[in-house]
């Protein structure tokens, strides 16, 4: 699976086989995940936080209504308590929680070496190995940055446009892809 390495890290790619070699990062991580389908509650989930915010700058404010009686001022130090609590939510904490989701995996980060051709895809992402045919794809998603060769719901092989020496050979293998997968595209 060593493809040829262009001087910016990245493999050249042909048409079948498609040899890539090439780093995934969180961020590829990230959008992968907004690239998901999430389902009802794991939308309602992820709004748990700012329904927190304002829980707690709901009862900030309360509060100040019972010891002042001022609703006014209630209502300017609830808002305040909500952008202030949000702020180091956005800009402390989820940073701190997205660095963490993928230390130490070694699926997750990292160089990836990918051979894309007719009977399959085969991935070697530092000590692990995927190899499936074409049928075990159950879609191809692609966005403007990446394209993913999903083989569960949550579950995909990431493949950064990046990683190709031009557009056009995105394109291309985006293209042959979805025209291999046998499911929805």
């Amino acid at each position: 699976m060593e493809g040829p390495r262009a001087a910016s890290g990245t493999a050249t790619a042909r048409e079948p086989p498609f040899d890539l070699a090439f780093r995934v990062d969180s961020q590829d991580h990230w959008a992968f995940l907004r690239a998901t389908r999430a389902r009802p509650v794991e939308q309602l989930a992820a709004l748990l936080p700012v329904l927190t915010i304002i829980a707690v700058a709901a009862l900030v404010g309360l509060a100040v209504i019972l010891s002042s009686g001022a609703a006014g001022a209630a209502v300017a130090v609830a808002g305040i308590t909500a952008v202030v609590l949000y702020l180091v939510y956005r800009f402390g904490l989820r940073p701190a929680y997205d660095r963490s989701v993928f230390t130490g995996q070694p699926m997750a980060l990292g160089e990836t070496k990918l051979v894309v051709d007719n009977r399959g895809v085969a991935s070697n992402m530092g000590d692990i190995v995927l190899a499936m045919p074409w049928p075990s794809i159950a879609r191809v998603v692609e966005t403007d940055d990446h394209v993913f060769l999903m083989f569960a719901r949550l579950a995909a092989i990431i493949v950064p446009k990046r990683a190709f020496a031009s557009a056009d050979q995105a394109r291309r293998f985006a293209a042959f892809a979805r025209q291999m997968a046998p499911g929805r595209r």
